[in-house]
């Protein structure tokens, strides 16, 4: 609790913890330096300094299940990605200790949202960045909503390329021929599905490298941006959404709670996307020709007119280049909370204004 609590929290009268199943004092200390909180060891206690910085690593239990338990705890609140090396010490005590844990948390996940309220994360940053991956797992740890901007724009792209006149036109389109595709949006839980006229889009029809090709131009066209604003805007209800794109939170949802733009070194990014597309072992000449059709994509989402790709001004920077992927999670989660909690989260290591 302490290292959640707001300011520093000093604990003495406790020099009994230094015998038991372990040291407990030094126990805690030196656990909680390892996933980053201020402490101070005392003869007879501790001094935590609180924070809301993302807390993350291995944690020693030295045979300990109090030490197991009270490092799982924490590793349940939002924010954390804590592993306990021993998880099984727990038993001693608390038989089942784990299972409730995780109902308890889960539980907690699915309460009840106060009606009206929904706080809004908008991820957006360029391809190969992470957004996807990220967003989804974001969405999962605080059970929200998952938008995926860029699967709707490729269900706008391919439905276009299957109809009559293709996209030989598609800058010339009118209200009256988006309207046609009867696209629709539809929530099962957190996860999103698509239509096309009463049809469910299948995820690799959307990721066809035909529809890669044309997206972008498709993207860029200003009646089709408008034509998907209210659409992806209707999917903010509560408990929370996760949005995922290029403008969501400079154009689609300009008052998010949360903003966060991620970046990456494109040479980095073109490996990812390499990987994704089932590479295993990506060429350098491969990397770099990816990184170039990267730079050309940059710059047409970047120079359009409408909802170009631009960082918010309120939006937290964080460069993915060197940072595991539960890290960023945690970080953006911990933001989430920090939100529903109506205070501003500290900026950590990997990110800047």
């Amino acid at each position: 609790l302490a290292a959640r609590a707001a300011g520093e929290t000093r604990i003495t009268g406790a020099a009994e913890l230094r015998v038991k199943e372990s040291d407990r004092l030094a126990a805690l200390a030196v656990n909680l330096r390892r996933i980053g909180v201020q402490v101070e060891e005392l003869p007879d206690g501790l001094v935590i300094e609180g924070t809301t910085r993302p807390l993350s690593g291995r944690v020693e239990c030295f045979h300990d299940h109090r030490i197991a338990m009270a490092f799982g705890v924490l590793g349940a609140a939002p924010g954390c990605d804590i592993r306990v090396d021993d998880p099984g010490v727990a038993d001693v005590s608390f038989p089942g200790f784990w299972r409730l844990l995780t109902r308890v948390t889960d539980a907690a996940r699915r309460r009840p949202t106060a009606p009206g309220r929904c706080t809004v994360v908008t991820i957006d940053g360029s391809a190969g960045a992470g957004k996807s991956t990220t967003a989804a797992a974001v969405a999962a740890r605080l059970g929200f909503r998952h938008l995926d901007s860029g699967a709707i724009y490729r269900a706008v792209t391919l439905g276009l390329m299957d109809s009559e006149d293709g996209c030989e036109t598609v800058e010339r389109i009118t209200p009256r021929e988006l309207a046609a595709l009867a696209l629709e949006v539809r929530w099962d839980g957190a996860a999103m599905e698509i239509r096309i006229c009463g049809e469910s889009v299948p995820e690799a029809a959307l990721r066809a490298e035909r529809v890669t090709a044309m997206v972008s131009r498709v993207s860029a066209v200003p009646a089709v941006r408008e034509h998907l604003l209210e659409l992806q805007r209707d999917a903010a209800r509560p408990p929370g959404l996760v949005a995922e794109g290029r403008d969501m939170g400079t154009v689609v949802f300009p008052d998010a709670g949360v903003k966060v733009y991620l970046d990456a070194d494109p040479r980095e990014r073109a490996r990812r996307r390499l990987l994704q597309g089932g590479a295993a072992d990506p060429k350098p000449e491969e990397v770099e020709a990816e990184a170039a059709r990267l730079a050309v994509r940059d710059r047409t989402d970047s120079s359009r007119t409408v909802a170009p790709l631009l960082m918010a001004a309120d939006a937290h920077h964080l460069d993915t280049t060197d940072m595991e992927p539960q890290s960023q999670i945690a970080a953006i989660v911990n933001m989430a909370m920090a939100a529903e909690a109506g205070r501003q989260p500290s900026r950590r290591a990997g990110e800047s204004d």
